[in-house]
């Protein structure tokens, strides 16, 4: 094929896609199969820049997969290069969908896979094959999830991962770009049902690019990814500035323990504020949700206060913010537990809990039935402690503090909150959240009723006390 008639993937790697991988690199191509990653791994090898290897990664989720690698593995023989596959193992993979559910647990472990793939193939640089299409995809999530700035960035063109460098160097080229590289050069590629499933997110908005595209125009995909690209280096100015704000605002108290002085960070941008407390607390090993981050510039703005972050905690006192990694122990909150020991009637401050009672009148929070395999006698029945994890049925494993943040349950309210342990010392039911899957509303099992009344010593009714929500 000369110059003249080179499809714009083919472009793309003979010319900008030189300033992401250096000539002479070696380079793993992650190719699923389909047109994107076909149409790459082809142009790559015709670019002649790279010592090229494909990485593909089965996750045996769907019968088809065994034919996708093999459609791979022909792929690589037509080009002449190496080719890599692993399939992942279906208990592993089965065990991460079940908490991280499914998009996120695949993606973990394939980039684990390639990561693996990479370091056999001494590969400098792994390639995706992500689209201005995908751009598009992914700024119109985000920004539906209320994000940034650093949202609009979406897919960023290159970035570190563990070792070796993540490059996309399709960004700027167009889905039917990568399809008509294919049908020229007469190569088979595959569909993944998994691109037109309803259940995923990022399937429907592909579905609704047609409607969208006849509202707003045809260019909107490439509008979108020309926005990413804007966003991308501002954002690039404002992490700088915001470094050099960390910097200037980080001060040591009397001990040495580093935090920032809440009059400098008083003093910031509300954008800048919010980047460096993003900064300083992952510095410090948390992981901040926008959520946690408003609550933290409200602590900067009051100039004293304390908050839950995830896996640790932020301070505000006597002109200081600092972010602890661990838990917050609460001295004003002393510890309660009650033996629950077999059937009968128990009380935790105004809580009161009935074991093998079928029927209780009053304000019902909750009624289940509790598996005894799963979560054996005797119970105890107390109040939070630090370093409390639970894990609602359907969901992932998390710090319990955590999760009653994440169920909006105001902080005052959380020392009152009935938790029951079983003898093995682990959590089966935590108040305001969905239940354990040991205390599902089955037939069978030991009963088990909570209710809370108006009177007692209790605190503040939590806002959330429905189990199913």
């Amino acid at each position: 094929m000369d110059d003249t008639s080179q499809t714009r993937v083919l472009s793309a790697l003979r010319g900008p896609a030189t300033r992401l991988i250096p000539p002479g690199s070696r380079l793993l191509i992650a190719c699923s199969g389909g047109a994107d990653s076909v149409a790459l791994a082809h142009a790559a090898v015709r670019a002649g820049h790279w010592e090229v290897a494909l990485g593909h990664v089965d996750h045996g989720l769907r019968p088809e997969s065994v034919r996708e690698a093999g459609l791979v593995q022909a792929l690589g023989d037509a080009l002449r290069v190496r080719v890599f596959v692993t399939r992942l193992d279906r208990g592993e993979i089965e065990r991460a969908i079940e908490e991280e559910g499914l998009e996120a647990a695949a993606r973990r472990l394939r980039y684990r896979a390639l990561l693996e793939q990479a370091t056999e193939h001494r590969a400098s640089h792994l390639a995706t094959a992500h689209t201005q299409r995908d751009q598009a995809e992914t700024v119109l999530l985000r920004l539906a999830r209320g994000g940034g700035l650093g949202a609009l960035v979406g897919v960023r063109e290159t970035r570190r991962l563990e070792g070796v460098t993540l490059v996309r160097p399709l960004l700027q080229v167009s889905r039917s770009d990568t399809e008509a590289h294919c049908a020229q050069e007469k190569l088979a590629f595959v569909q993944d049902p998994h691109n037109i499933d309803p259940a995923r997110p990022r399937a429907r908005v592909r579905q609704a690019f047609g409607v969208l595209n006849e509202l707003l125009g045809p260019r909107l995909e490439e509008a979108l990814g020309r926005s990413a690209r804007i966003a991308f280096e501002e954002d690039e100015l404002l992490h700088a500035l915001a470094r050099s704000a960390l910097a200037q605002a980080q001060t040591d108290d009397t001990s040495g323990l580093a935090g920032l002085s809440i009059d400098a960070l008083s003093r910031l941008p509300v954008a800048l504020l919010r980047r460096v407390i993003v900064l300083s607390a992952t510095a410090s090993g948390l992981k901040p949700e926008q959520v946690h981050v408003d609550t933290v510039c409200a602590l900067v703005l009051a100039g004293q206060g304390s908050c839950d972050v995830p896996s640790g905690h932020a301070l505000a006192r006597a002109g200081r913010l600092e972010f602890r990694a661990g838990p917050r122990v609460d001295t004003d909150e002393p510890e309660v537990a009650i033996a629950v020991p077999g059937p009968g009637r128990y009380t935790l401050g105004d809580a009161e809990l009935s074991v093998d009672v079928p029927v209780i009148r009053g304000n019902l929070v909750i009624s289940l039935n509790v598996d005894p395999a799963q979560a054996p006698l005797p119970w105890t029945l107390r109040n939070r402690r630090p370093g409390d994890r639970f894990r609602p049925a359907g969901g992932r494993e998390k710090k319990l503090s955590d999760l009653w943040i994440d169920a909006k349950i105001a902080r005052e309210s959380r020392g009152s909150l009935a938790v029951l342990q079983d003898s093995s010392g682990g959590i089966f039911y935590a108040e305001g959240l969905r239940p354990g899957r040991a205390a599902r509303a089955t037939s069978g099992g030991v009963g088990l009723t909570l209710s809370r009344g108006v009177a007692g010593c209790g605190g503040q009714r939590p806002e959330n006390t429905r189990a199913d929500e």
